[in-house]
Protein backbone atom coordinates (compact mmCIF):
# COMPACT_ATOMS: atom_id res chain seq x y z
CA UNK A 1 0.00 0.00 0.00
CA UNK A 2 1.12 3.46 -0.85
CA UNK A 3 0.99 6.35 1.91
CA UNK A 4 -1.18 9.58 1.38
CA UNK A 5 1.95 11.32 -0.42
CA UNK A 6 2.95 9.00 -2.98
CA UNK A 7 1.15 8.25 -6.18
CA UNK A 8 1.64 5.61 -8.23
CA UNK A 9 3.74 5.81 -11.44
CA UNK A 10 1.92 3.89 -14.46
CA UNK A 11 5.26 3.54 -16.90
CA UNK A 12 8.17 5.49 -18.35
CA UNK A 13 7.15 9.29 -19.25
CA UNK A 14 6.70 9.04 -22.86
CA UNK A 15 6.55 12.71 -23.74
CA UNK A 16 10.30 13.59 -23.97
CA UNK A 17 10.44 10.69 -26.41
CA UNK A 18 7.92 12.02 -28.18
CA UNK A 19 8.91 15.80 -28.90
CA UNK A 20 12.58 14.32 -29.89
CA UNK A 21 10.40 12.80 -32.43
CA UNK A 22 8.72 15.17 -33.54
CA UNK A 23 11.65 17.01 -33.79
CA UNK A 24 13.84 14.67 -36.09
CA UNK A 25 11.04 14.58 -38.20
CA UNK A 26 10.23 18.00 -39.04
CA UNK A 27 14.07 18.51 -39.54
CA UNK A 28 14.47 15.64 -41.92
CA UNK A 29 11.34 16.50 -43.97
CA UNK A 30 13.09 20.41 -43.85
CA UNK A 31 16.41 19.16 -45.62
CA UNK A 32 14.36 17.25 -47.99
CA UNK A 33 12.25 19.86 -48.90
CA UNK A 34 15.64 22.28 -49.23
CA UNK A 35 17.23 19.62 -50.82
CA UNK A 36 14.60 19.45 -53.78
CA UNK A 37 14.23 23.22 -54.73
CA UNK A 38 15.53 22.68 -57.69
CA UNK A 39 14.25 19.83 -59.03
CA UNK A 40 10.94 22.15 -58.44
CA UNK A 41 12.05 25.01 -59.89
CA UNK A 42 12.94 23.33 -62.90
CA UNK A 43 11.96 20.11 -62.81
CA UNK A 44 13.98 18.04 -65.51
CA UNK A 45 14.88 20.99 -67.18
CA UNK A 46 18.53 20.42 -68.66
CA UNK A 47 19.57 22.81 -70.94
CA UNK A 48 23.85 22.16 -72.34
CA UNK A 49 25.54 23.56 -74.85
CA UNK A 50 27.77 21.23 -76.89
CA UNK A 51 30.19 22.34 -79.06
CA UNK A 52 32.94 19.46 -79.27
CA UNK A 53 33.51 18.30 -83.44
CA UNK A 54 36.41 19.33 -84.95
CA UNK A 55 36.89 22.90 -85.61
CA UNK A 56 38.14 22.70 -89.16
CA UNK A 57 35.47 20.50 -90.22
CA UNK A 58 32.14 20.44 -88.62
CA UNK A 59 29.90 22.37 -85.56
CA UNK A 60 27.71 20.72 -83.94
CA UNK A 61 25.71 22.79 -81.43
CA UNK A 62 22.59 20.79 -79.13
CA UNK A 63 20.06 22.44 -76.30
CA UNK A 64 17.89 19.87 -74.96
CA UNK A 65 14.87 20.66 -73.17
CA UNK A 66 12.94 18.20 -70.87
CA UNK A 67 9.27 18.69 -69.48
CA UNK A 68 7.72 17.22 -66.68
CA UNK A 69 6.49 14.71 -68.71
CA UNK A 70 9.08 13.35 -70.12
CA UNK A 71 8.86 14.88 -73.56
CA UNK A 72 12.26 15.88 -74.96
CA UNK A 73 13.31 18.30 -77.29
CA UNK A 74 16.62 18.77 -79.05
CA UNK A 75 17.39 21.54 -80.99
CA UNK A 76 20.54 20.94 -83.65
CA UNK A 77 22.36 23.34 -85.36
CA UNK A 78 24.72 21.82 -87.95
CA UNK A 79 27.40 23.67 -89.38
CA UNK A 80 30.23 22.27 -92.03
CA UNK A 81 32.91 23.93 -94.16
CA UNK A 82 32.11 25.82 -97.59
CA UNK A 83 28.28 26.50 -96.42
CA UNK A 84 27.37 22.88 -96.57
CA UNK A 85 25.10 21.53 -94.22
CA UNK A 86 25.13 17.80 -93.36
CA UNK A 87 21.71 16.42 -91.92
CA UNK A 88 22.43 14.22 -88.74
CA UNK A 89 21.07 11.23 -87.31
CA UNK A 90 20.02 11.70 -83.65
CA UNK A 91 19.83 8.23 -81.56
CA UNK A 92 18.57 8.97 -78.46
CA UNK A 93 18.99 5.81 -75.99
CA UNK A 94 18.95 4.45 -72.01
CA UNK A 95 22.50 2.39 -71.91
CA UNK A 96 21.46 1.24 -68.63
CA UNK A 97 18.86 -0.87 -69.85
CA UNK A 98 19.35 -0.95 -73.24
CA UNK A 99 16.73 0.97 -74.70
CA UNK A 100 16.25 3.45 -76.96
CA UNK A 101 13.31 6.38 -78.17
CA UNK A 102 12.07 6.79 -81.55
CA UNK A 103 13.29 10.39 -82.59
CA UNK A 104 10.71 12.82 -84.99
CA UNK A 105 13.46 14.96 -86.43
CA UNK A 106 12.17 18.21 -88.38
CA UNK A 107 14.43 20.59 -90.74
CA UNK A 108 13.91 24.30 -88.67
CA UNK A 109 16.27 26.03 -91.59
CA UNK A 110 19.40 25.44 -93.19
CA UNK A 111 21.59 23.57 -90.72
CA UNK A 112 19.00 23.96 -87.97
CA UNK A 113 17.11 20.74 -86.74
CA UNK A 114 14.55 19.77 -83.97
CA UNK A 115 14.58 16.62 -82.53
CA UNK A 116 11.48 15.60 -80.61
CA UNK A 117 10.59 12.19 -78.87
CA UNK A 118 8.82 11.01 -75.51
CA UNK A 119 10.97 9.46 -73.22
CA UNK A 120 8.93 6.35 -72.06
CA UNK A 121 10.54 6.19 -68.29
CA UNK A 122 12.55 7.73 -65.57
CA UNK A 123 16.36 7.59 -65.49
CA UNK A 124 19.80 8.90 -67.71
CA UNK A 125 19.21 9.11 -71.14
CA UNK A 126 21.83 10.12 -74.22
CA UNK A 127 21.29 11.94 -77.12
CA UNK A 128 23.41 10.68 -80.06
CA UNK A 129 24.07 13.11 -82.72
CA UNK A 130 25.64 11.56 -85.97
CA UNK A 131 26.90 14.46 -88.49
CA UNK A 132 29.30 12.77 -91.13
CA UNK A 133 31.79 10.79 -89.11
CA UNK A 134 31.53 12.87 -86.09
CA UNK A 135 29.82 12.22 -82.97
CA UNK A 136 28.41 13.94 -80.05
CA UNK A 137 26.65 13.12 -77.10
CA UNK A 138 24.07 15.02 -74.46
CA UNK A 139 23.55 13.47 -71.25
CA UNK A 140 20.01 14.03 -69.87
CA UNK A 141 18.52 12.93 -66.39
CA UNK A 142 14.81 12.66 -66.11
Amino acid sequence: MKGPGKRRRNGPNLVPTVMIMTAGMTFLGLVLMLASIPWITEPGRVSVPISNVEPATSTINAVASLGEDGALTVFIGVSVDRGNTADPVVEIVMPAHQMSAPVNLISAGPGAFEARTILPMVGDWEVRIHSGSELTRLLVRW
